[in-house]
């Protein structure tokens, strides 16, 4: 499928450093150069371009094509677009004069006459189509249907037109609407139809014909393409063109719209050009309308210029501001009115509105200390009456038209091919150039080539007789920007413009990441963009993806930046690597962080990951026992452990002890491996039991001291003449004569 989308991108500047010359004749160009007076040296700046600046509107060209919505066709000529707009969900609707027979790709059959609304999506591929049957479209606007009314919440649909008839009736979609003859001479009707957004299906429509004194002359009515259209309420713009004859006989002088009625206010013999703004509400019902200028000229030609008639253009709360002799504005319920004086050079005479309720427009003034014409965008906004300036440079020009893109900038079209335009007082242009201008820090840029286009031809250019338009930019904002180029009236060769903020040559809608250049697709949308050496590029580009440490936009189970596959740990995301294979990660401070990082352990108690040897929990640093796996800590410091059920278990863990034979590690007083609190003679290292309890151990070995020869009778403990009698007399079988074996 061929295409026309332009695609574009709007950023902040500083300065304007280029220049550009087209259609100049060098010797014109030196002549000026040679005419230049003062300090300014600009031989260098001109037939350059310099593009080191930050900000420029790029285009790439694709054609849209009517071949893609037809099967067949009598002519290889291309419809004439008299109306288009973007709607919410990026797709468009195109208004068309066919200029031949043929099928759509729905089967559906027009003839060359008739209207018909296109309806295709964002990849300009076909969605339906409404073919106005019963003919009567020209592609000058004169006649069929014009204009399309979509509201801003995509709620309310209807197209607007005007159909003649004369001695006949016409019947339009297959006879569901009959516009009334109108006797002899062909006499205007408007209609305006609702529509069904889903199916094109008509839910309303008014049919307006002419009040007529005089049957036997032709009546026109013509709408222009301005609108004003909000969620309850549109307006538009007609143009009523009649005659009073020598008779005082009009052709017509009036149109009941429902509660209002527009009617001529001219009188005498002659032509009457005259614009009317009418409002109406989304049920079609009209209830306001307003004279807004005209013009008459008389049969002898005295009177005004009927083909220079200039309509208003609507503010953007409906008001309307019109740029003649003057500049005249009104708010839509007219609280607000007022005139401004126009400039000097007033061959300009173009008004851009913007959204807030002000607008812009060229203005020249002649400087008599250069000899040439100072050139300014002044803005004026009505609801503040706040004014401002915005110098463009010295030099006569021409205006080729002007849109507003966004709402802080203008890309303003113009011709210089006399004295050329000087901005800067730096840089010159000649010959047909294009500004690209920021209405908020006032700086001026040279627009891109895409956007070197004649938005308007300036004067006026003939509807059908005796009807005369001001050939207006005619363009449309949305998600996209539409634009008809002025006598460009073919489907193939409307121009939409796509927002490409990053410059990457992808529109915003088609690119995932539309400030980053870098990047323009996302394949599994999980904020990562498909090229690899991009800008956050995916490592897992089909696969989505959270980790953005060791990898972008891969799994990441955890949360923790490390992709799964470089996550040892892809459930914890307090950890993702194990250097020393472990089990425990690197991550000191997370959960079970490894104290021993580099070397690996199996410590569970004191520290995760350090070396344990007797595998006890109790990591060998901290272990006080490391080869013994039922002791670690020794608090006594008696190199028995504190854990009393472990091996050599400390039964006093808080007092260092030596004791061995009781128990281990409690005092030992006298060293003999008991402990005091075990030991019945803790001062005697011979003894420790003491049976009897009469002070005297129980231990006989030689070595013994204190030995209880009577260790069961508390009553005697020492046989100092081995006669079986203890020596203590009144103890049991006292020894009455310890020293004499023989007696007791």
């Amino acid at each position: 499928m061929r295409r026309t989308i332009f695609v574009f991108m709007i950023l902040f500047f500083s300065t304007l450093t280029g220049v550009i010359s087209s259609n100049i004749n060098p010797e014109l160009s030196q002549q000026i150069i040679n005419e230049s007076t003062g300090s300014i040296n600009i031989q260098n700046n001109i037939n350059t371009f310099n593009t080191t600046y930050n900000s420029k509107l790029i285009g790439t060209q694709m054609d849209l094509s009517w071949d893609d919505y037809v099967y067949s066709k009598t002519s290889d000529s291309q419809p004439s677009v008299l109306d288009f707009i973007q709607l919410n969900d990026n797709s468009y609707l195109f208004l068309l004069c066919p200029n031949h027979s043929g099928q759509i790709l729905d089967n559906s059959t027009f003839n060359s006459d008739e209207s018909i609304l296109l309806h295709i999506d964002q990849n300009m591929s076909y969605i339906k189509s409404l073919i106005i049957e019963g003919g009567g479209c020209t592609s000058n606007r004169g006649s069929g249907m014009t204009n399309i009314i979509m509201s801003p919440d995509n709620q309310n649909l209807h197209i607007l037109g005007v159909y003649y008839t004369a001695s006949s009736a016409r019947s339009l979609l297959n006879g569901s609407i009959t516009i009334p003859s109108s006797g002899v001479g062909a006499k205007d009707h408007f209609v305006a139809l609702s529509l069904n957004q889903n199916n094109f299906s008509v839910e309303n429509f008014k049919v307006i014909t002419p009040s007529l004194t005089y049957q036997y002359s032709s009546c026109d009515l013509t709408i222009y393409e301005g609108k004003y259209i909000s969620n309850d309420e549109f307006g538009f713009i007609v143009q009523l063109s009649t005659f009073q004859n020598s008779f005082g006989n009009w052709r017509c002088n009036s149109y009941g719209f429902g509660n209002t009625t527009i009617s001529t206010t001219n009188s005498g013999v002659g032509d009457s050009n005259e614009n009317f703004v009418i409002y109406a509400n989304h049920s079609l019902n009209f209830y306001q309308s307003e004279r807004i200028s005209g013009a008459f000229m008389q049969n002898n030609g005295a009177g005004d210029n009927l083909n220079s008639i200039n309509p208003p253009q609507f503010l953007s709360d409906g008001g309307w501001v019109l740029s003649s002799s003057n500049i005249q504005y009104n708010n839509k319920n007219k609280s607000i009115t007022g005139t401004l004086t126009s400039c000097q050079e007033n061959n300009y005479r173009r008004v851009l509105p913007d959204t807030t309720g002000g607008f812009y427009y060229l203005c020249g003034t002649d400087n008599q200390t250069t000899d040439s014409v100072d050139v300014s965008l002044l803005y004026y906004n009505i609801y503040s009456s706040t004014s401002r300036e915005i110098n463009l440079g010295v030099g006569e020009i021409t205006s080729r038209g002007m849109i507003m893109p966004t709402n802080d900038r203008i890309i303003l079209s113009l011709s210089s091919l006399q004295t050329g335009l000087l901005v800067d007082n730096s840089s010159i242009y000649f010959g047909d150039f294009t500004l690209e201008i920021n209405t908020t820090s006032q700086t001026i840029l040279h627009a891109d080539s895409s956007f070197a286009l004649k938005y308007s031809g300036g004067g006026s250019h003939a509807m059908q007789v005796n009807k005369n338009i001001e050939t207006r930019p005619v363009f449309s904002k949305s998600q996209s920007i539409m634009i008809q180029e002025s006598g460009k009236d073919r489907i193939d060769e409307l121009i939409i413009l796509e927002y490409d903020s990053d410059s990457d040559s992808f529109s915003d809608r088609l690119d995932a990441f539309p400030n980053e250049s870098s990047q323009n697709s996302d394949s599994d949308n999980d904020g990562f963009g498909d090229n690899p050496l991009g800008l956050n590029g995916d490592d897992c580009f089909y696969k989505s993806g959270n980790s953005t440490i060791d990898l972008a936009g891969c799994p990441d189970n955890d949360g923790d930046g490390y992709s799964n596959q470089g996550d040892v740990f892809q459930n914890d995301q307090t950890q993702q690597s194990d250097f020393d294979s472990d089990g425990y990660g690197d991550n000191s401070s997370g959960l079970f962080g490894d104290a021993c990082p580099s070397t690996y352990g199996e410590s569970t108690r004191d520290r995760y990951g350090c070396t344990d040897s007797d595998f006890d929990g109790w990591s060998d640093d901290y272990d006080m026992f490391s080869q013994e796996s039922s002791q670690w800590n020794d608090t006594d410091g008696d190199s028995y452990g504190d854990e009393f059920n472990g091996y050599q278990g400390d039964a006093c863990p808080s007092i260092a002890g030596s004791s061995t034979e009781d128990r281990f590690g409690c005092v030992d007083s006298d060293g003999d491996g008991y402990s005091d609190d075990g030991d019945d003679l803790f001062q005697n290292p011979t003894q420790w039991k003491d049976r009897d309890g009469d002070g005297y151990g129980d231990n006989q070995s030689e070595t013994a001291t204190m030995s209880d020869a009577f260790s069961a009778d508390g009553t005697q403990w020492n046989d100092t003449d081995g006669d079986g009698h203890g020596d203590n007399p009144y103890g049991t079988q006292g020894d009455w004569f310890p020293n004499d074996a023989t007696r007791w």
